[in-house]
């Protein structure tokens, strides 16, 4: 049996992407002749993709059902609900965002049904990066900054250069990336991360403490404030520090993981 690749409609709410374009699809017909590639009606139309698109360029567009029984491999963007499960055979290989940390219901069903998952977050290259989970995690790191950025201005009629941003997580790649978006755009941002040095962090609030003190200052836009000098810092949470920094913060932002596991709380 040669290979069918199913292209499924995503069935979550308000989930309009496509997980492969027409021009991807040509690209791989090109590259694959031999491989079969089936499109769910309407996959992607909430991209601005109509049937005959996917049709012009080789692929074939069946009904949901129809899919599921032809193709051996079913990919998509995002894990399948609860209503699609009954469709999965223990032939399909999966091909998707899955989460499965956070989703024991699913995990049980896919390892009993015996399928085979490859899951988009974690693929890896050789060096432990994951360079599609990278990628979408960068993106949702400057959406939450730009969205930030809308309520803080409407919500309290200032400039954003005035916020105050906190960012968990700062090391991993999308902390990283809300940290830049923050400060490209002007707000005061710290970045809170294990991966820093507690002593030290515990030690230069001491420090902090004392300056802000001899200066009668605080998070103020002047240059003699310390704080001033602490934008684009990474520490790491001690009780100490989120003591001391919470109350300052208007937006925090929360870009913790752990690699397979649930984010840390």
């Amino acid at each position: 049996m040669g290979i069918k690749v199913g292209i499924c409609k995503e069935a979550k709410q308000g989930e309009n992407r496509v997980v492969l374009t027409p021009g991807d699809v040509n690209g791989l017909v090109e590259q694959f002749p031999e491989v079969m590639f089936l499109v769910e009606e309407n996959a992607g139309v909430g991209s601005g993709f109509i049937n005959e698109l996917y049709t012009s360029v080789g692929a074939v567009v069946v009904p949901r059902e129809r899919l599921y029984a032809m193709a051996n491999v079913i990919v998509g963007v995002k894990e399948p609900l609860e209503h699609e499960w009954p469709l999965i055979r223990p032939n399909h290989t999966l091909f998707k965002f899955f989460h499965l940390p956070s989703g024991k219901k699913l995990f049980d069903f896919l390892k009993a049904l015996g399928c085979t998952v490859i899951a988009f977050e974690s693929i890896e290259e050789a060096d432990h990066s994951r360079p599609i989970a990278d990628e979408m995690s960068k993106v949702a790191a400057e959406y939450s900054i730009l969205t930030a950025e809308k309520y803080y201005v409407a919500a309290n009629g200032k400039a954003w250069i005035e916020c105050r941003v906190a960012v968990f997580g700062a090391n991993g790649v999308a902390g990283r990336s809300a940290m830049e978006k923050a400060l490209r755009r002007g707000a005061w941002t710290i970045g809170f991360d294990v991966a820093a040095p507690a002593d030290k962090t515990d030690q230069m609030i001491t420090a902090l403490k004392s300056m802000l003190s001899c200066a009668d200052g605080g998070c103020c836009s002047g240059g003699c404030n310390p704080l001033n000098r602490m934008n684009g810092w990474f520490i790491h949470p001690t009780p100490a520090a989120i003591e001391y920094f919470m109350p300052m913060f208007d937006i925090v932002v929360t870009a913790a993981a752990a690699r397979n596991k649930n984010a840390p709380k």
